[in-house]
């Protein structure tokens, strides 16, 4: 499990260092609407979040790196408590 998520998390660092492409559309939530005239209106409204630049800062680091760095620690404690380490 947290190897899959350390491995998704390298995937968006990399999406936000320009490494590789990221997804071509990058969506909010969906809300339902209660006709298509609303629909059409929450269209126009809606801002879309850009995938590829990092939303804030920590010590220098974006958050897909920190959960890269959290998730590989957690996968490598995982690994080594499965295998009956200490």
């Amino acid at each position: 499990m947290f190897a899959a998520g350390t491995a998704l998390a390298l995937y968006h660092s990399g999406v936000e260092l320009k490494l590789f492409p990221g997804p071509s559309e990058c969506t909010g939530a969906l809300r339902k609407a209660g006709s298509f005239d609303d629909f059409r209106s929450s269209l126009d409204k809606m801002k879309v979040v850009s995938c590829d630049r990092p939303a804030l800062r920590i010590f220098a680091l974006t958050l897909s790196n920190w959960n890269v760095l959290i998730s590989a620690a957690l996968a490598a404690i995982a690994f080594r408590a499965a295998r009956g380490g200490r």
